[in-house]
């Protein structure tokens, strides 16, 4: 089992070949990196049998033609991969010489990619916030971004995140970005679904403040809270996160006191958008298991319980 699931959550999270679902942890995701090779490994063993049965030598009757050959041998390992290492290929090519707003820079660099930029080695203090170039070059001579190759002849040079330290921190900057962001956007739709139960239009919005938000591959539950506690911060409700409630720590919990009422966001990160429904109903489940509605009975009039699943930038709302 050490070496099982691990396995099973690399196979996860680089094919489309199904896999038995685990619950992932800090244990288990260890070693997943040791298994990636093996993923490669199977990508070629079904290349290798596809070639040998289109060429005839499995079934000799059989005789694809060039063009099939080519088209197959091509579209084996987008379809085992699930074509992530083509969106990569094109979150890289998309910054290549890239003129994107700075968000859209930043999430290609959290994803794992790397932007071309322009770097000036010379900058005095006068300079630091006179333009965005000037940003990226701080950032490259500070350390926070690295070279990934020479700077070419037209001075720019391809940077990338150096480590999973500076990650973090890069992170970070996105979440209070968006919730900078979310502030300057009208939230009342939002709002009113929340207390008069209505999941439907909670799923629309928040899904429509999801898409907005900075894209990036490894999406972890705590992100997912900072986006809901980021919704509603600054609109004059009181915030919980992950504070004991009942027999548990609920994920959220929005306060209304001048309406006497409460919402409690128990939030699944999905493994797949498949899972979304049945995750939506665990945390329900949860709600109602861990009873952390309990002690609001008393002082407030109405408790409304939601669980939520987020896949990537999608999301599920149901209400108890």
């Amino acid at each position: 089992m050490k070496f099982l699931e691990p396995m099973i959550v690399a196979f996860s999270m680089y094919s489309k070949i199904p896999m038995p679902r685990i619950e992932w942890n800090k244990e288990n995701m260890k070693y997943t990196m040791c298994f990636f090779p093996l993923i490669g490994v199977v990508t070629g063993v079904l290349i290798y049998l596809a070639g040998m049965f289109l060429d005839g030598n499995i079934f000799p009757k059989v005789n694809s033609g060039r063009l099939m050959f080519a088209a197959v041998m091509t579209l084996i390992p987008v379809f085992v991969s699930g074509g992530i290492h083509l969106d990569g290929f094109m979150d890289t090519m998309d910054a290549f010489h890239s003129y994107q707003p700075r968000e859209k820079k930043l999430e290609i660099l959290i994803s794992g990619g790397s932007i071309r930029q322009q770097i000036e080695e010379n900058l005095t203090y006068d300079y630091l916030h006179s333009s965005e170039e000037n940003l990226w070059s701080i950032l490259y001579l500070t350390g926070y971004l690295t070279n990934v190759s020479e700077q070419d002849t037209d001075g720019t040079i391809e940077l990338k995140i150096p480590n999973k330290e500076i990650k973090e921190i890069f992170e970070t900057t996105v979440k209070k970005w968006f919730e900078d962001n979310a502030k300057t956007i009208d939230r009342k739709e939002l709002f009113d679904a929340v207390w008069t139960g209505n999941a439907d239009i909670l799923t629309k919005e928040i899904g429509t403040l999801l898409r907005m938000t900075i894209s990036y591959h490894d999406y972890k539950e705590d992100f997912y809270h900072a986006f809901l506690a980021g919704i509603f911060a600054g609109a004059g409700y009181v915030v919980e996160s992950n504070k004991e409630h009942g027999e548990g720590r609920s994920d959220i919990v929005i306060y209304d006191d001048y309406e006497g009422k409460v919402a409690i966001f128990e939030a699944k990160k999905s493994q797949n958008p498949e899972d979304m429904i049945l995750d939506c109903e665990k945390a329900i489940k949860q709600i109602n298991e861990k009873m952390y509605a309990n002690e609001f009975e008393d002082a407030y009039d109405e408790i409304l319980c939601y669980g939520i699943s987020f896949f990537k930038k999608r999301c599920l709302v149901k209400k108890k």
